[in-house]
């Protein structure tokens, strides 16, 4: 952690204060929510599949597998073994709650704190003010159960596009995403590419083979420098990709400064799109108007009408002589 941000500081034979212990411990607390709120907050990210059980006279249990949430207010709901709940009759909706279980009593004061999760079955429907996070719906039809479990309620909105059948990872985590991505169905090509890291060098360009069948694409592309630091800086005017066919896609890279020829790995990760849409744009050539020349005189051919699309700007111009 960089000293400039939040942090306790120890130095040899300074007395530690219960100040320091509490700033540490709250610096943590603080970086652990930070993340949940970057990742989103507020649903399931695994387990909590529910299950109907047979029902008892007058009212049905249903069962929770284990799993992980993130309440409306970023703190943990974990749930650690499966739970049976019993559901009263009507229409509820299944959420879990945040609980705090406090122990060890040191002049009145509980000194040990611990997060809890209760399970509740709820006539009011969402959103709530306590942060509940709801993981199904359950209404009784006749000696029954008709149970639902929305895909948003399951993962972060449109943080997946889960097929609507739950499967177990290699962790046995039940997820709400379907089959693994890049498996395909049937006949279908596999829905999704990763080339891994290509090392470019400067000026330099790969085509690789990803075998979506298509144009109609959303690339991810990132790069890892020299020192391993990965990020997008740099797309567009220093790399980029082309999609010469509906087969392939090359990544290209500038030709730069020689003090920046080091090889550059660049990543693209492609995924087909739905239904029907412009596909991405090439750049354009244009070599300037046509010319008639007499053997052996000079002449110069211009280029700079050729424009490149989504906002870049050409680096490079290759020409080829036709004989």
């Amino acid at each position: 952690m960089a000293w400039d941000e939040a942090s306790t500081r120890f130095l040899d034979g300074m007395r530690v204060a219960t100040e320091h212990m509490r700033h540490l411990q709250q610096t943590s607390v603080d970086r652990a929510r930070q993340l949940r709120a970057a990742l989103g907050s507020g649903g399931v990210c695994h387990g909590y599949k529910t299950e109907p059980v047979a029902p008892a006279s007058g009212a049905g249990q249903v069962s929770v597998a284990p799993g992980l949430a993130i309440d409306g207010h970023g703190r943990p709901l974990v749930l650690e073994t499966a739970t049976t709940l019993a559901v009263p009759t009507g229409r509820h909706w299944l959420v879990a709650v945040f609980a705090l279980r406090s122990s060890l009593l040191v002049g009145g004061v509980p000194t040990l704190l611990v997060n809890m999760v209760t399970l509740q079955a709820r006539q009011l429907p969402p959103p709530y003010d306590d942060g509940a996070v709801v993981f199904a719906e359950v209404s009784h039809v006749g000696e029954s159960l008709e149970l639902l479990q929305k895909g948003e309620w399951y993962l972060p909105p449109l943080a997946h596009g889960h097929s609507g059948g739950f499967y177990t990872d290699a962790a046995g985590r039940w997820r709400y995403d379907g089959a693994a991505i890049g498996a395909g169905a049937g006949s279908n090509p596999a829905p999704h590419f990763d080339s891994g890291f290509v090392s470019l060098a400067s000026g330099e360009s790969q085509t690789l083979a990803h075998g979506l069948q298509s144009q109609q694409l959303l690339v991810a592309l990132s790069a890892r420098r020299a020192d391993g630091v990965v990020g997008n800086r740099g797309i567009g005017n220093d790399w980029w990709y082309e999609l010469p066919n509906d087969a392939h896609i090359t990544l290209c890279r500038a030709s730069l400064a020689s003090d920046e020829a080091v090889p550059l790995a660049l990543r693209a990760r492609a995924w087909r799109t739905d239904g029907p849409g412009p596909a991405p744009e090439r750049p354009v050539a244009d070599a300037g108007d046509d010319q008639a020349v007499e053997p052996g005189a000079s002449f110069t051919l211009d280029a700079g009408r050729s424009r490149a699309a989504g906002g870049r700007h050409l680096v490079r111009y290759q020409w080829t002589l036709l004989t």
